[in-house]
């Protein structure tokens, strides 16, 4: 959905793509989606975060990395990333970054 489906959700509108795909999350089985493009943009990470962590489902399906390359039209790649990484946790940075892409890729 890209930033600005992130920055409606933040503003409190809740018909936006980012909205959609976690209700996709629940109605298929098959339905991932990747955020990397969003670690350029710090003032969402609170909000990514509380939406990946609220439900199981989306815990699972989120991915982190598949288009990270993009980031850099934004900025330094390796301090984007290491400041995402650091407001995610770890943990949700193993989950969303490692064991999610080896499902979705059947590994």
């Amino acid at each position: 959905g890209g930033e600005k489906q992130w920055m409606d959700l933040l503003k409190g509108k809740n018909n936006t793509w980012c909205s959609r795909i976690i209700d996709y999350f629940t109605r298929f089985k098959n339905v991932y989606a990747d955020i990397s493009f969003t670690n350029a943009y710090p003032e969402l990470f609170e909000l990514i975060r509380s939406r990946i962590g609220r439900s199981e489902i989306v815990k699972q399906r989120t991915l982190y990395a598949l288009d990270y390359y993009m980031v850099v039209v934004k900025g330094h790649y390796r301090s984007l990333k290491a400041d995402f990484d650091a407001a995610m946790g770890d943990e949700l940075i193993k989950q969303i970054g490692i064991i999610n892409p080896r499902k979705f890729l059947g590994f």
